[in-house]
């Protein structure tokens, strides 16, 4: 089934020879059609001549998608780390890699990493600096101008083709080679040799692709004896805390 919707942020931007297809978030579309804001779909213009205010859904399996948890697991909407609960990932980053989240600040005033890693001068994070969201280049620390705010939001941190987007804006950088041999964090970041800059906020989902595949997706789950972590649905494997205390459990999915 096709929708279309009207106005969107950033239907101005599109050009027909260079813009076969779009990815938008559903972010962007939220004014127009009620979808989901955990994921991208492909749209294309309905009305060229008319400067592309119509769009036409092409693909909207991405919308809407059905996670089910294996037996023993309930999903949950968020888990919340209080800045002593962090999860390893077990995945070390590449500059092929595509990392995307929807998370939430509890404090718009500390430094905290969502998730990253900083090893000889090889860095790829994604902070709360305490007044602007920040990212790590290859030329070090890097401010979006975006504010810290303690608001829900997404984020999708290109490396492959240099774009880190926060909601509807885009920060382009410089792209760069990097290989990281030590293990991305969540709601926390490796920096030479020791963990800290820890995230206070909350985290609904949190992915990594490879070369446009899934690698890992995480989703806020607890297990049979109520622990709580992040179940990945690639690999079928839960994370569980690996720092002090326990993550705060958001509300179940049914």
């Amino acid at each position: 089934m096709l929708f279309r919707s009207a106005l969107f942020t950033g239907a101005s931007d599109y050009n027909a020879s260079e813009d076969a297809d779009k990815l938008i978030t559903a972010s962007a579309l939220k004014k127009a059609l009620t979808l989901p804001e955990t994921d991208t779909t492909t749209l294309e213009c309905a009305n060229p001549s008319d400067g592309c205010t119509l769009w036409t859904i092409v693909d909207q399996t991405a919308y809407g998608e059905t996670i089910t948890l294996p037996a023993g697991y309930t999903r949950l909407e968020y888990i919340q780390s209080s800045g002593e609960q962090w999860i390893d990932t077990g995945v070390k980053l590449a500059s092929t890699d595509v990392v995307s989240a929807n998370f939430r600040n509890l404090t718009n005033t500390e430094f905290g990493a969502l998730y990253g890693v900083y090893q000889m001068g090889q860095s790829s994070a994604f902070y709360a600096s305490g007044t602007y969201y920040g990212y790590n280049a290859e030329n070090g620390k890097l401010d979006t101008n975006i504010v810290v705010d303690t608001n829900w939001h997404s984020v999708t941190h290109d490396f492959l083709n240099g774009k880190l987007i926060v909601d509807d804006t885009t920060v382009p950088f410089s792209v760069f080679a990097f290989n990281n041999d030590v293990n991305n964090h969540l709601f926390a970041r490796y920096y030479n040799g020791s963990y800290g800059y820890y995230f206070k906020g909350g985290v609904k989902q949190y992915k990594i692709t490879r070369n446009g595949n899934i690698i890992l997706n995480l989703i806020p789950a607890k297990n049979s004896s109520n622990e709580i972590g992040m179940y990945d649905t690639f690999s079928g494997q839960f994370f569980r805390n690996q720092g002090s205390g326990t993550f705060t459990a958001g509300p179940e999915i049914n």
